[in-house]
């Protein structure tokens, strides 16, 4: 996008740097972390030293956006906070010059700066690089046309269009400090005709670009990230051990195969080996961070090696240091030998995987492939596979049918990167050259290490099965159908892996034909692209009396029996939400090592839960909530991930609802500003709050930002910035007619709700 008082002496020269930058990020997936996000956003102009405005150090007449969560996020935000108090006019205030302060650009260089200070998906900004900006002027800071066209035509009478090879890099910075870990490399610009420039790069054709499964894997592999980084950065990397990067691709390899065995030929120093048995490990540490939890499966791991290469002192050092590792065994012996002996041994509901780190080459290459064979294996993978080390090995690998991913292809190395420059490997490996042999000794050598890694080659006999069912649940009936077709889309559209999702919208028995129509008119099979959606009618309620919750609200107390056993966990979402994240990582993670027993995991309020309920002692005990602790915190239910294997087995549903009803003949009417008389939110809330044990995982407040509905001008712009759920719980929903004195914000939110909703068709009061 650009403004209309620029001009561009080579406008090819620009759209040849823009194709470049958009081949690079195609095929990338951000990581959780976002600190590891090592990737571009934004790509805009500079606009110089010694501005007089704040907000201003940015020039967005000349801006090009990529479709990453945070640009969005960051169009979103601007719109969101267009009234924040840091563009309220102040007369005597010398900064306000004019009109600017009306405008866009500094409202939206103002939520940038604000995303980075407070590390809130940060923005990832470049500028284009000094040669091409040559090429390119804006008439700002005049006033009539005139002056403007003047402007444009004679600063650019005698310029040249720069050829693309010499524009130079682009260094990644935030808040106007540039940043040298990430700079972006433009690729040569293809010619007229479509071809390639024919630079001898390595082809892409292969790996996350070209194979479905290749791109499950790095799914996977970022699904595991956050854990991997948690688990890892305490092993020290050493200049003959794999690169982290490639140890998170075979990370993400096993957990999407449900490996249950590791063979790993080549034990060496044991740097690979520690990281895998660093992420498999069943001790994980304490973390609030729900993605830190446990792996999703057991992993045993027999790491054998010859032990003639690094001598009998190295691999005694390496066996004491991995000892600590229960599911570890360290085997001295010939893997050629062992690992076929291995094999036969496993008992016939294994899983198996071998990863060859050693014999290098075509002896490596014919151990990983004979493996393969082998019925109860199905990954293998061949380390030092780059196309540096032997082109013609690599273009075999290449080919190979059962070939599923390359770490060396540019799409993994520009996504994962980052994690071996936190590891500090090229400082390292530059240190250590006299360890580098072959393809990787000298200068050259150590260019191509960290260009494409050593290069790990990952392939499958066995058909690759994506993670498993994401299981979303809603309640809703004719009045909220626009929340309903807002929810699904928004959740859509913030999904990478679509076909994991399930979406189990429970309606009255009587409503049900007229919801499944709207829904299937309201979202495409287009947009749902492999999700499903469900539409259940909810049965008699079991414990029908004057004060139980009503059908709707009871509706998510009773999905452990309307749902099938095999669902054992799902994210319950109120139909006045928008999800502007992916929920998979988040149900994913939950209710594991520590919280394999919680029963749901909610966002903390900072409202306590007794001193809101205003009954005596006496009635307390009279309903049963005898051990509810006075620090007892409150939630909102409206936003909860459900443990349906512990609501089954310890009978919760039946719990609340008579927990419901003692409360009702109380004379209970609600938690104030929580809840009524006639839901299910303060019974939740005060059943598992009154449990001897903990019930309760906490989960990231940006997971439910609510009250939009009836406080959205008191809420902090933070918050909202950080929103990975926005929540209008209150008594205003988003697809009620709007009042006469709505805020800015409430009608850009609005706005943004009706951009999913399909232009609410169906407007209430």
């Amino acid at each position: 996008m650009h403004d209309a008082d620029v001009r561009f002496g080579s406008l090819r020269a620009f759209v040849c740097f823009l194709r470049s930058q958009w081949q690079q990020q195609q095929q990338q997936q951000p990581l959780p972390d976002p600190h590891y996000l090592y990737r571009t956003d934004v790509i805009t102009a500079p606009n110089g030293p010694l501005r007089r405005e704040a907000y201003d150090d940015l020039n967005l007449g000349l801006v090009w956006l990529a479709p990453t969560e945070a640009s969005v996020r960051w169009l979103e935000c601007s719109l969101a906070s267009w009234d924040h108090v840091a563009f309220h006019r102040v007369p005597s205030d010398p900064r306000v010059g004019g009109s600017y302060y009306e405008r866009s650009q500094p409202r939206m260089i103002h939520i940038l700066e604000e995303s980075v200070a407070h590390g809130v998906l940060p923005v990832r900004v470049c500028t284009f690089p000094k040669p091409l900006l040559s090429q390119y002027a804006h008439a700002t800071n005049l006033a009539s046309p005139s002056e403007k066209l003047h402007k444009l035509g004679i600063e650019l009478e005698q310029s040249e269009p720069p050829s693309s090879s010499s524009l130079s890099p682009v260094n990644v910075f935030a808040a106007s400090a540039e940043c040298s870990h990430a700079s972006l490399k433009p690729l040569p610009c293809p010619s007229r005709s479509g071809s390639g420039s024919g630079s001898g790069d390595v082809e892409e054709g292969g790996g996350l670009c070209g194979s479905r499964g290749g791109r499950a894997i790095e799914s996977a592999a970022r699904r595991a990230a956050v854990r991997f980084i948690s688990r890892t950065t305490s092993v020290a990397f050493r200049p003959t051990g794999a690169f982290p990067s490639e140890m998170l691709a075979l990370v993400g390899a096993l957990e999407l195969l449900h490996v249950t065995h590791l063979f790993e030929s080549g034990t060496a120093t044991g740097v690979s080996t520690e990281m895998l048995a660093s992420y498999f490990s069943s001790d994980s540490p304490h973390s609030s961070n729900p993605s830190t939890s446990a792996s999703s499966h057991p992993l045993r791991i027999i790491t054998i090696d010859h032990g003639k290469l690094y001598g009998v002192g190295q691999n005694n050092e390496t066996r004491a240091r991995l000892a600590r590792f229960a599911h570890v065994e360290c085997v001295l012996a010939d893997s050629l030998v062992e690992i076929p002996r291995r094999l036969r041994l496993l008992p016939p509901d294994a899983r198996a995987a071998v990863y060859v780190d050693g014999p290098k080459g075509y002896a490596g290459m014919r151990l990983a492939l004979d493996s393969l064979r082998h019925p109860r294996v199905v990954l293998v993978g061949l380390h030092d596979a780059a196309p540096f080390w032997d082109q013609k090995l690599h273009a075999s690998l290449r080919q190979h049918e059962e070939h599923l991913l390359l770490t060396s292809d540019p799409p993994f190395r520009q996504a994962y990167a980052g994690l071996d420059e936190a590891a500090k490997v090229g400082s390292l490996l530059s240190a250590a050259s006299s360890s580098r042999t072959g393809g990787a000794s000298g200068t050259k050598g150590l260019e191509a290490l960290l260009r494409y890694g050593n290069g790990l080659w990952l392939a499958g006999r066995s058909k690759l099965v994506e993670g498993p069912p994401v299981h979303l649940a809603l309640a809703v009936d004719t009045r909220g159908i626009g929340g309903c077709v807002a929810l699904i889309r928004s959740t859509l559209a913030a999904t990478v892996e679509r076909s994991r999702l399930i979406f189990h919208v429970l309606v009255l028995a009587s409503e049900r034909v007229a919801i499944d129509r709207s829904v299937r008119r309201g979202v495409s099979e287009e947009e749902l692209a492999g999700a499903k959606v469900e539409v259940i009618p909810l049965p008699p309620s079991p414990l029908p009396s004057s004060s139980s919750p009503t059908p709707l609200e009871s509706a998510r107390l009773r999905l452990p029996e309307l749902l099938p056993l095999s669902v054992r966990k799902l994210l319950y979402v109120d139909t006045d939400t928008l999800l502007l994240a992916d929920p998979t990582p988040i149900v994913d993670a939950a209710f594991e090592g520590e919280h394999i027993t919680s029963a749901i995991g909610v966002a903390r309020r900072s409202k306590p839960l007794v001193k809101s309920l205003n009954l005596s002692s006496r009635v307390l005990e009279e309903v049963g909530l005898t051990a509810l602790p006075h620090h007892a915190w409150s939630f909102n239910a409206g936003v909860m991930l459900m443990n349906l294997d512990v609501w089954r087995s310890e009978g919760l549903m039946r719990g609340v609802l008579q927990l419901a009803d003692r409360l009702g003949a109380a004379g209970f009417r609600g938690l104030p500003g929580m809840s009524t008389s006639t839901d299910s939110q303060s019974a939740i809330a005060l059943f598992l709050q009154n449990s001897t044990k903990p019930a309760i995982q906490e989960i990231p407040p940006a997971w439910n930002v609510d009250g939009l509905g009836w406080k959205v001008d008191q809420l902090r712009p933070e918050a909202l910035c950080s929103a990975r759920i926005l929540h209008w719980s209150g008594q205003y929903k988003p697809w009620m007619r709007p009042t006469s004195g709505e805020s800015a914000r409430s009608q850009h939110l609005r706005a943004l709700w009706r951009m999913f909703s399909g232009g609410s068709r169906r407007i209430t009061r």
